[in-house]
């Protein structure tokens, strides 16, 4: 081969090798292989995450009919009716407080009132009322009025009532939606058992409060608990989990990372989480806090029973919640057993205390039948209980007080009248023995 033959092979092969490797460039695919973080926590859900709807909810309906009074706490009811309303495209929203002369005129013929625990900003409240308004409506509420007698023209009338404040919001709907709430849900409320008849009776000169006109009878529970593991409130409530610190007794454990501590009371089924660094005094709108409360608590699933909305109070930036027996509606007692509370800080949460517990399996051989007697009566005895003013009286209700069982994660709802005294629940005393009162809120 000649000097000349062989230059030439080599250019060719040279250009051919270079062919292939820029093919190979161009159509090479890496493998890449996915880093596991193992510090990376996943998200932890406790349980279930809920809307605006579930939480706030009324605890009463009455309807107001010639000297008759007829109220359930059955939350069937109380969901059938807020879906009617869901329904009614209220608008035309205006202040009314210097004209409606007070809440005893709504208690007559043709009225029904759907009573909530505490305040409710209309701005959060509105999205369940599915309100075309795309004006910030900047009022809160208690109870919603609904008028049954001015049905006359094209319009009828739905009242917003602030009770603290003596302030009434009044919204219009066409006329058609409340004649067709009158006869499905108004007239025949005499004939829905759900329904009860209430008595008004007078507290002072001035005011009034419905109460249970007949005694009642109502069942004892008994659960079983489910109680959660204490690492999953770590790993819900630290931002850096991996870097808390555990430390362990007999009744409890506790977490601590530079800045916050986490208790898990194992003796009552209790936690209290604390963030010294998000103390804050700054005010804050009462709808803004309601909202970033309710979004922590999703955060985690946080709603691991039958909880509700129970008040708000911006001033100190507090937010609390209350388990709901399932079957029959009514509030269950028992200070961080059964509440949530929850304190807002100047971006984050600041105090959250409640339970870690869930109502697992209801114990059937523990029920039993209890006899509790009028809200009438009840209220009596409250008068005549030294060192209560009716005055400050605000609510009297049946509830249950929940109490720990010997041995074991079991508990017991039990039946009794409670009242709400100056903002906080307690139990009736015990006629003509001057019972002590427990504060329970």
């Amino acid at each position: 081969m000649t000097y000349e033959n062989f230059k030439t092979v080599l250019l060719t092969f040279l250009v051919l090798t270079s062919t292939l490797f820029t093919y190979g460039i161009w159509t090479y695919k890496p493998s890449y292989d996915t880093m596991e973080n193992t510090n990376i926590v996943p998200e932890v859900n406790l349980g279930e995450k809920k809307e605006v709807s579930q939480i706030v909810k009324p605890t009463k309906i009455f309807y107001h009919q010639n000297n008759l009074h007829l109220g359930t706490v059955n939350h069937n009811e109380i969901n059938t009716v807020l879906q009617e309303l869901s329904n009614w495209n209220l608008d035309g929203f205006e202040n009314v407080s210097k004209n409606i002369g007070g809440l005893s005129n709504f208690y007559e013929e043709g009225y029904a009132e759907i009573i909530f625990p505490d305040i409710v900003p209309m701005e959060i409240y509105k999205g369940v009322l599915n309100l075309r308004d795309s004006e910030t409506l900047n009022f809160q509420f208690d109870r919603i009025i609904i008028d049954l007698k001015n049905t006359a023209g094209e319009e009828g009338f739905v009242y917003f009532l602030n009770s603290e404040h003596d302030q009434a919001f009044r919204a219009r709907v066409v006329v058609s939606f409340i004649n067709n709430f009158k006869q499905s849900y108004y007239q025949t409320a005499k004939d829905n058992p759900s329904f009860l008849t209430y008595t008004l009776e007078p507290l002072t000169d001035n005011r009034s409060l419905l109460v249970l006109t007949y005694s009642t009878t109502l069942p004892t529970y008994s659960y079983l608990l489910d109680i959660f593991q204490t690492d999953s409130f770590r790993d819900a409530l630290f931002s850096d989990p991996i870097r808390v610190q555990r430390y362990s007794s007999m009744s409890g454990d506790e977490y601590k990372d530079s800045s916050t501590l986490l208790r898990v009371n194992k003796e009552t089924y209790t936690i209290s989480y604390v963030n010294p660094a998000e103390e804050s005094e700054r005010p804050i709108n009462a709808s803004e806090l309601l909202q970033h409360s309710i979004d922590f608590v999703n955060g985690h699933g946080g709603w691991t029973d039958n909880y509700r909305f129970v008040g708000v109070d911006a001033a100190e930036r507090t937010v609390s919640y209350r388990m709901y027996e399932r079957s029959s509606g009514l509030p269950i007692f028992n200070s961080g057993m059964s509440d949530i509370l929850h304190i807002w800080g100047q971006t984050e949460t600041f105090m959250y205390m409640r339970n870690n517990f869930a109502l697992d399996r209801r114990v059937d051989t523990e029920t039993k039948e209890n006899p509790l007697v009028s809200g009438i009566d009840t209220l009596r005895i409250l008068k005549n209980t030294e060192g209560i003013n009716p005055e400050f009286i605000q609510d009297l209700t049946i509830g249950y007080n929940m109490v720990r069982g010997s041995g074991g994660p079991l508990v017991h709802l039990q039946p009794a009248w409670y009242y709400k005294y100056k903002d906080q629940w307690l139990m009736v005393p015990k006629e003509n023995k001057g019972g002590e009162e427990i504060g329970l809120e």
